[in-house]
């Protein structure tokens, strides 16, 4: 049991309400933050960069709002154990629902990350192929300028199947 602070005794009825409402609450949350990484997952599939910048803030929210909501289902949980049969697998389907669009929002953005980091090599290593060479000084003392009458641009392919 914990600590009550009003000098009363705990109610059963009323920790039962509190414990419904903290249910509903998860519930409601864990449904809107796997809304929001399924749209995220979406906009990943379809490399729609500027539909992941937009969904950001809504899934920093969905996230804080879930992890209050997990809080408050544990401490309502700690009053009053136990939960009925319906609100039991309707909590275990949303957690399945929400762990099954986390799992794939992780893996897209794995690959997404690891698309992004070999673009980056690849321009980098074009770059470098461009500026090597020995250097050499000017009749000033300087670096000299290299006598290229045109650099070739590097040749980039980008497979967007990943």
């Amino acid at each position: 049991m914990t600590k009550n602070t009003s000098g009363t005794m705990p109610n059963a009825t009323t920790d039962g309400a509190a414990l419904t409402q903290a249910t509903r609450a998860l519930l409601q949350a864990s449904e809107t933050l796997a809304r929001v990484l399924d749209a995220e997952n979406r906009a990943l599939k379809a490399n729609d960069d500027e539909a992941r910048t937009l969904l950001l803030d809504a899934k920093t929210e969905a996230s804080h709002v879930y992890e209050q909501m997990v809080r408050a289902f544990a401490d309502a949980r700690a009053v009053v154990p136990s939960l009925d049969g319906a609100m039991t697998a309707r909590l275990k389907r949303a957690g399945d629902r929400l762990a099954a669009a986390s799992d794939e929002n992780e893996r897209r953005l794995r690959v997404a990350v690891l698309a992004q980091r070999r673009l980056l090599e690849t321009i980098a290593q074009a770059v470098r192929k461009l500026n090597s060479g020995p250097g050499t000084y000017g009749r000033n003392g300087g670096p000299a300028r290299p006598r290229r009458s045109c650099a070739q641009a590097p040749s980039l392919s980008l497979d967007r199947a990943l």
